[in-house]
């Protein structure tokens, strides 16, 4: 093999790669939107308490036993800021911080939902 096409066969299996990884991302998507399509209107929605006071509700639901939801809004509640869908397998353990809600799910870290929410939790929480 010459080097140019060693290169070119090293980019078409990056991008190989890429389309794969894109496409199982999807199908998780796919399968977790449909899961809170149906769950989500029998959901019970609960309110986490705010110690810090800052102007945000968080509010989050069971949708499986290893499932949950975690929405974040404005105090009027008139608009979705934020919302994340995540691996729980008891009940949703939330902490304020002064610049972002976190939350703990089956991985060491847990996640984190910027306060106020980012442009792009803003965006994701418009689709389903």
């Amino acid at each position: 093999m010459t080097k140019l096409s060693l290169q070119t066969w090293l980019k078409r299996l990056v991008a190989g790669i890429a389309v794969i990884a894109t496409i199982a991302a999807l199908i998780v998507y796919v399968d977790e939107a449909g899961t809170r399509h149906a769950r989500l209107p029998a959901c019970e929605w609960t309110d986490d308490p705010n110690p810090l006071n800052l102007p945000y509700i968080a509010t989050w639901c069971l949708l499986t036993k290893d499932m949950a939801v975690i929405r974040v809004y404005g105090l009027s509640r008139s608009r979705l800021l934020a919302e994340r869908t995540y691996s729980e397998l008891d009940t949703p353990r939330l902490f304020w911080d002064s610049d972002a809600l976190g939350y703990l799910d089956g991985s060491s870290d847990g996640g984190r939902i910027a306060l106020p929410p980012t442009l792009l939790d803003r965006v994701r929480a418009k689709f389903p």
